[in-house]
């Protein structure tokens, strides 16, 4: 080749990208599988409707789990929303409500994340989040993600959902199991 022709110049080096590490209050450990925890927590049934909490796995500092609602008939023949929830975050009295109460008291809803400030923020108090879900015109889930793990007994499930006459409901379960399987999930790697 000629001295005209030169090789061009090696491209620079690549810039240094730093990891994101998701926040403990967003979700799952991601170097974690979870323990199941055989917990089952019937919190209503009607001649109408069924609502249960389902399917909680446990992780070194948090819990997710299924909320489930199932129909008798079809939602689409009472001509109403199928999950219950606000629509388009608008808060209504009639709409389905959820929570859970802490034994020091403390309680987390779905109405409220308690949690509006940057995203590396750690949120003033437990926090419980909507991880995706979905079904059908029968049946559906959501899971849910609950920040930080509950102290010692007791764990209450609270619900209300006035527009399908279900009146204030608390469940309360022991929090043994939960906090025993937390303590022997294994870290994938360091």
């Amino acid at each position: 080749m000629s001295e005209f022709f030169e090789p061009p110049l090696p491209p620079p080096e690549p810039p240094t990208l730093e990891e994101h590490h998701r926040p403990p209050w967003f979700g799952p450990p991601e170097n974690e599988l979870g323990a199941a925890v055989p917990i089952q927590v019937e919190l209503v049934r009607t001649e109408r409707l069924a609502i249960a909490v389902l399917d909680l796995v446990a992780f070194s500092t948090e819990v997710s789990f299924t909320f489930a609602i199932r129909h008798r008939h079809p939602r689409h023949e009472r001509g109403d929303s199928f999950c219950g929830f606000h629509d388009q975050g608008e808060w209504r009295p009639d709409a389905l409500h959820f929570g859970l109460q802490f034994a020091d008291g403390a309680k987390v809803t779905t109405d409220r994340t308690g949690w509006k400030r940057q995203p590396h923020d750690p949120p003033e108090g437990p926090l419980l989040m909507p991880h995706g879900g979905g079904g059908g015109m029968r049946s559906w889930n959501a899971q849910m993600w609950l920040w930080p793990l509950p102290p010692p007994e007791p764990l209450a499930f609270v619900c209300e959902w006035l527009a399908e006459g279900i009146a204030l409901t608390r469940r309360e379960i022991a929090v043994g199991p939960i906090l025993d399987a937390a303590a022997n999930v294994e870290q994938l790697w360091a």
